[in-house]
């Protein structure tokens, strides 16, 4: 069976966090990309360079901001 990876942050972390931009750097080539919302909204993230990355949480970024719980089921 295949596991699914998960991360979690607590509602104080987002609230400490700095807002997101417009744009995000690649983490492979470092080019600004274009942010996109999820549907429903709620989670952002970019894509390039093939892959997808999530990099904020209700409009709140989560670059420097370590996950309160994370693992795999």
């Amino acid at each position: 069976m295949k596991e699914t990876p998960y991360i979690g942050f607590g509602n104080d972390q987002l609230d400490s966090a700095p807002s997101l931009g417009k744009t995000a750097k690649c983490k492979i080539c470092g080019a600004d990309v274009p942010i996109k919302d999820s549907l429903p909204s709620g989670l952002q993230f970019i894509s390039h360079c093939g892959k997808s990355w999530l990099v904020g949480i209700n409009g709140k970024s989560i670059e420097n901001v370590k996950p309160a719980c994370s693992g795999k089921i």
